[in-house]
């Protein structure tokens, strides 16, 4: 007996797998990650959306002449910030999805609905992370490198760039020198973010090391010495397709991505030709944020290009302890 084929019904199961696998994937994310890359709900209105804050008020305590009724002290204002996401669209093509195909087989239509969910519940929240990660790479290149040694007002270890001093093959004395960037503060970084390539590179130079740096319990879950977290990731931006690559050292929500909860799905039924067709389509939005850090261009709806560009992030706290973490640009060999 055919199966009879309801659009509303293939609709409703598409939301449902999306919403369902997406929700459970992203709290497990959230836990893995040592939340300092965070999937939350948010419902946006509008390009962009503003978090005010108070700013640290510089140079606040100061020392008095105890003898002194006469000078003028100048005042310091109590000043405010704004901390800027920025609304990102996202869509897939048409996906074509004839019913003859279905009926043919003798195969239920919603089990297309379900496959379709599945893959696209995969694909949405990788995206997603790999927009987020392209965010953070601008960002802290726009912040740079530190300008002297213990100055803690950079984030940058370019180890590959004019006028570098550091070995370029990534290994863990670059990496606790990227995360002294910090200072007093190091212990903030919770997680270092990194192409499975360095990462491969890393773990071989230590299987050598007598010190074991690393400690393999769950395969998906390595940590160093500091008990910071090795988080795994492909991701285009980390690997700049040249010999180098950037790894990340990242802060308790140092990157939050937000679920808008506009998916929205449309099928679409044709006639006048030999089969029926019918294909759907998808959107949603979602916002970035990055920790310290406002969207300062006036680009609406951005391309991946915008998103990129370093000058496009601004930084708006005064201490670079509340910004998203470190990032190293580096390059991997054979030999190490």
């Amino acid at each position: 007996m055919p199966q009879t084929f309801d659009l509303d019904t293939f609709n409703g199961f598409i939301y449902n797998t999306v919403s369902e696998v997406v929700q459970q994937n992203t709290q497990l994310f959230n836990e893995a990650s040592h939340n300092t890359i965070r999937f939350v709900d948010g419902y946006n209105i509008g390009d962009t959306d503003h978090e005010t804050f108070f700013k640290e008020i510089p140079g606040l305590v100061k020392r008095r002449d105890q003898y002194d009724d006469d000078t003028v002290v100048a005042a310091k204002n109590l000043e405010m910030g704004d901390l800027i996401s920025v609304k990102v669209a996202g869509g897939t093509p048409p996906i074509n999805i004839p019913p003859s195909k279905f009926q043919w087989i003798k195969k239920n239509p919603e089990e297309g609905a379900l496959l379709f969910g599945e893959q696209f519940a995969a694909a949405m929240p990788q995206d997603q992370l790999n927009v987020g990660i392209a965010a953070a790479v601008a960002a802290l290149t726009g912040i740079g490198a530190p300008s002297g040694v213990g100055t803690l007002d950079g984030v940058l270890l370019d180890a590959v760039g004019a006028g570098a001093t550091a070995a370029s093959n990534i290994d863990r004395i670059m990496m606790n020198d990227a995360a002294s960037y910090y200072g007093d503060a190091a212990q903030r970084i919770k997680a270092w973010v990194m192409h499975s390539t360095p990462l491969h590179k890393l773990f071989g130079d230590n299987l050598a090391n007598t010190e074991r740096l690393f400690t393999i319990g769950d395969v998906s879950v390595i940590t160093d010495s500091f008990g910071r977290v090795y988080f795994v990731t492909d991701s285009p931006a980390l690997n700049n397709g040249d010999g180098t690559f950037n790894t990340l050292g990242l802060t308790e929500n140092a990157i939050v991505i937000e679920n808008n909860g506009d998916l929205d799905s449309n099928i679409e039924n044709a006639n006048g030709y030999e089969n029926i067709k019918r294909n759907i389509q998808a959107e949603w939005s979602f916002n970035i944020g990055l920790k310290g850090m406002q969207w300062s261009s006036a680009a609406a709806s951005p391309t991946d290009a915008a998103i990129e560009t370093p000058a496009n992030w601004a930084k708006v706290v005064s201490d670079i302890k509340s910004c998203p973490g470190v990032m190293i640009k580096h390059s991997i060999s054979a030999t190490g």
